[in-house]
């Protein structure tokens, strides 16, 4: 949560600047159920580090605080912090104890994934990723330090193959916003730990979200920097 605090401090300050015309990128947005004008800031903070594409992709977004309307079959705990409405896949529906900018990257990550064709766009990611996730009954939960690895960032991104996008969608963001807040690179991210990795698969998925339009030059530029670095020699 400490994003939320972040842009909602951000946003009061750029206003007390008199900062003129700031874009509001979610101005599209329908919102489902009442959201407070901070629940609002973060959601448009944080679709704002998103690509123009991803962010189109989103259409609306429900505050929801019934626990049972998030019963999951994906996450280990039973019930999540987000998914996507069943009967609608371009709205987000977010449990407000949980929201922040992480999340909001990663369900929109679903939703711009949702837009593509399903013969030739999802096929072309689950080619590129192999026969890498996890199978059967085995809990995402039991391998957290497995991961990164096989061109997966994370546990979670193992699920599936519709996790592992969404994950990696918001792992870049992520790095990104990282980035752009300091001005220099951070090596404490998910992709310091696989830098000058062997394994094609990660620049593969990179260079996939691009050509798809699921992250920017600038963030395909500034991962990709960090996953060519060579490993120091032991």
């Amino acid at each position: 949560m400490k994003r939320l605090a972040v842009f909602f401090l951000a946003s009061l300050f750029l206003c007390s600047c008199g900062v003129a015309e700031k874009k509001v990128v979610s101005e599209h947005i329908r919102y489902a159920t009442n959201a407070t004008a901070e629940q609002k800031l973060v959601i448009d903070e944080a679709l704002a580090w998103l690509a123009p594409d991803v962010q189109k992709s989103v259409i609306a977004i429900e505050i929801n605080n019934n626990v049972i309307h998030f019963l999951s079959t994906v996450v280990d705990g039973g019930f999540a912090a987000a998914h996507l409405c069943p009967y609608n896949m371009e709205k987000i529906c977010i449990r407000p104890e949980f929201l922040d900018a992480d999340l909001i990257w990663h369900e929109a990550g679903h939703t711009h994934f949702f837009k593509k064709d399903i013969l030739h766009y999802w096929n072309e990611w689950i080619k590129i990723a192999g026969d890498t996730y996890l199978k059967g009954t085995k809990k995402y939960s039991d391998y957290l330090l497995a991961y990164p690895k096989d061109g997966i960032l994370t546990a979670y991104g193992a699920v599936n193959f519709l996790e592992d996008y969404a994950v990696w969608v918001e792992k870049v963001v992520e790095y990104d916003y990282n980035y752009g807040a300091s001005g220099r690179d951070h090596f404490d991210n998910v992709f310091s730990k696989v830098r000058g990795s062997k394994n094609p698969i990660y620049l593969k998925k990179l260079k996939f979200l691009l050509d798809g339009g699921a992250i920017s030059q600038r963030q395909y530029e500034r991962v990709k920097v960090i996953l060519e670095i060579k490993k120091s020699p032991k």
